[in-house]
């Protein structure tokens, strides 16, 4: 008989594939050709402007903040799909999630949205980050664009419910990660973002609408300016651009980076040192976010429940003169918003504007019109908020005067001062310059010359200590608004060095013996040591060391005062050799030079180590000694290197003992 090759054929083949998906579970054909490499994957987490639609409903508010950002997600039942629909397609190689390994059994299924129909995109290539407790697990996709996923939960015991703390998504394509917009000047965006390694340009896209950038400029690595932003020039005052920012490397572009919203305001931001709140006076947790420039968040009712009427109170540095207000709303749903606006004059409120805005929902922020207020001296504001549809939220709340106001106050630290730095003001007869320490009760105010913008000194500071500074203006007779208050430290001069190589350092740092007592000798002052109740702190040279002062930085807190008692070790002899009082500081401080204490003079010598001890204060209790670094001020000009005999001059205090190595 007459073979029929074509059907042989036929049946070979699917043979073949009979045994392949007896052998190969469904969904693994793709992951049998390469396994992906999950560490070379960027964990991304869940862009604004996604839709997460579950089976109780789609989530907003708190519910997308909770499953985005932590804080789980229950659903009562053993199986349950999510899809995210998202804003713009993003290149995907994985999908992650944070479960309770020990307890939770939830296991989830991938399914991509491809040519309009929902595809099994699911890899079955599984790993997790920590084998026990809680972990994150992390499960492969089938690599490609997406509009659109639905992950297919379910819990592998029957007998309990589903359960998702936090849900990312994973890429092996690079993408601009902690961007955000500076406060622009002129007509000119500023726009910060980390470096992406190997990227060959960047390309901002931008647009009057979040998902619609019909503009884009390409800027090279080398754009970016001092301070570690680019520009983006070119935009219009008072209206709202939304951006992204996409890297490009080996050609490829990657991810794009989250929107951002740039606004140039015409108006100004609240001064520097201006107190927020929200249904009350002190809020510090708001300090200074109503007017840092930053469109990306927005300040309101998520503090209080997410009510749709509320009350943001202002308390300005000093009075200052206002003509107008103007609020940046978050609008979510179409609402009514009425603002009415108070003014404070000797603890006295009194109502000066009033306006209403009908507002369509969209996203980011909105410049509404200026609200007029009643034209005078304020020191304080308060801004009732109602709203129709949903809660308060606001982006930011600017000002107007028709005064000047001075403006680009900046600091200079020095030994024992600080030199203030302004742009002046036209026309000015004379500024008055206020400082005030933030710890102790030393103030002071001076009226100084028109031409003091240029560099203005403000002596007999202490070192190490934080102040204020204010600067005014008088035009014409007449004072216009101040600056904000501006913190400037006095900083002793850095004339010491670091301990000779091969120094012990040992310390009683209880009741935290975790501390690293090297961290005080590594040269970084962003490290510390802390000693208490009367601690100690020794260093052991490797050979002796001729000293005649020692050079302290602290991150010491007020309002403790901090003595201290320094020995020197000639022979077996400890000898009092120094002692001096650590200046306390204000709040942690992100520079640390400011923590430079002055330099301690000690009893000229050559020592085989010093000795550091923690003294009551003054009324008697013991504080604690915060130490950051503690540096050398070697004698005779020797550096360490220099220093090889291992006999010492005369000492009164030695008398039998001998240096033995």
């Amino acid at each position: 008989m007459k073979r029929n090759k074509g059907l042989w054929r036929g049946l070979s083949i699917l043979m073949i594939w009979a045994m392949l998906g007896s052998i190969i579970p469904a969904g693994v054909i793709h992951a049998a050709e390469q396994q992906q490499d999950f560490s070379k994957m960027d964990v991304i987490p869940i862009p604004a402007g996604t839709r997460i639609i579950t089976p109780t409903g789609e989530l907003y508010g708190d519910d997308w903040e909770r499953i985005t950002a932590g804080g789980g997600w229950d659903v009562y039942t053993n199986k349950a799909t999510m899809t995210l629909e998202f804003a713009y397609p993003i290149y995907l190689n994985g999908f992650k999630t944070f479960l309770n390994r020990g307890s939770n059994t939830t296991d989830f299924r991938l399914e991509g949205l491809v040519d309009g129909e929902w595809r099994d995109i699911d890899e079955m290539q599984s790993a997790w980050e920590d084998p026990s407790g809680y972990a994150y697990y992390m499960r492969a996709m089938t690599p490609g664009w997406y509009k659109s996923i639905r992950i297919n939960f379910f819990n592998t015991n029957p007998d309990k419910a589903v359960n998702v703390t936090t849900i990312y998504l994973m890429s092996e394509l690079p993408r601009v990660s902690n961007a955000n917009v500076l406060p622009g000047q002129n007509t000119q965006g500023a726009l910060q973002w980390d470096e992406v390694p190997g990227a060959e340009k960047y390309i901002v896209k931008y647009g009057p609408e979040f998902g619609q950038y019909t503009d884009q400029v390409e800027l090279q690595p080398s754009d970016r300016q001092p301070g570690n932003y680019f520009i983006i020039p070119g935009l219009e005052k008072d209206r709202v651009y939304h951006a992204i920012v996409v890297p490009v490397v080996n050609g490829r572009e990657g991810n794009r980076s989250v929107d951002m919203s740039i606004i140039i305001p015409s108006f100004r931001f609240f001064p520097g040192g201006t107190g927020f709140g929200i249904n009350e006076w002190d809020n510090s947790w708001l300090y200074n976010k109503l007017g840092d420039g930053n469109m990306t968040s927005t300040w309101g009712s998520m503090g209080s429940g997410y009510v749709k009427d509320l009350n943001y109170y202002i308390q300005m540095p000093s009075t200052t003169y206002m003509t107008s207000l103007q609020v940046l709303p978050a609008v979510p749903a179409d609402t009514t918003l009425t603002y009415t606006a108070y003014g404070w004059k000797n603890g006295v409120a009194t109502e000066i504007g009033h306006k209403a805005y009908n507002l369509a929902a969209r996203v980011g922020p909105y410049v509404l019109d200026p609200i007029p207020i009643t034209p005078d001296w304020y020191d304080r504001l308060s801004i009732h908020v109602n709203s129709t549809n949903t809660a308060v939220e606001t982006y930011e709340i600017l000002w107007d005067s028709d005064k000047a106001t001075v403006e680009g106050l900046w600091t200079e630290r020095g030994d024992h001062k600080v030199t203030l730095h302004w742009n002046p003001v036209p026309d000015a007869d004379y500024y008055t310059v206020t400082y005030e320490s933030v710890i102790y009760p030393v103030n002071g105010t001076m009226q100084v010359s028109a031409d003091a913008y240029k560099g203005y000194p403000v002596n007999g500071l202490v070192n190490g200590q934080e102040y204020t500074f204010r600067v005014n203006a008088s035009v014409n007779g007449q004072l216009v608004n101040p600056t904000g208050k501006v913190i400037g430290s006095a900083t002793a001069p850095n004339i010491s060095r670091a301990v000779p190589a091969g120094t012990i350092a040992s310390g009683s740092a209880e009741p935290i013996p975790a501390y690293d007592p090297y961290s005080v000798i590594d040269s970084y002052m962003t490290t510390g040591y802390s000693l208490w109740s009367g601690g100690t702190f020794g260093l052991s040279f490797p050979s002796p060391v001729s000293l005649k002062g020692v050079q302290i930085s602290s991150f010491s807190m007020a309002p403790s005062m901090h003595h201290y008692t320094i020995y020197g070790l000639q022979g077996k002899r400890w000898i009092k050799i120094g002692q001096s009082t650590l200046t306390p500081m204000y709040r942690f401080k992100s520079d640390p030079y400011d923590l430079l204490q002055d330099p301690v003079a000690v009893k000229p010598g050559k020592y085989e180590g010093i000795l550091v001890v923690g003294e009551v204060d003054q009324d008697g209790n013991w504080g604690s000694i915060d130490l950051n670094d503690i540096k050398l001020i070697y004698g005779d000009n020797q550096a360490p290197a220099s220093v090889t005999g291992d006999t010492y001059g005369a000492q009164n205090t030695v008398t039998e003992d001998t240096y033995t190595q």
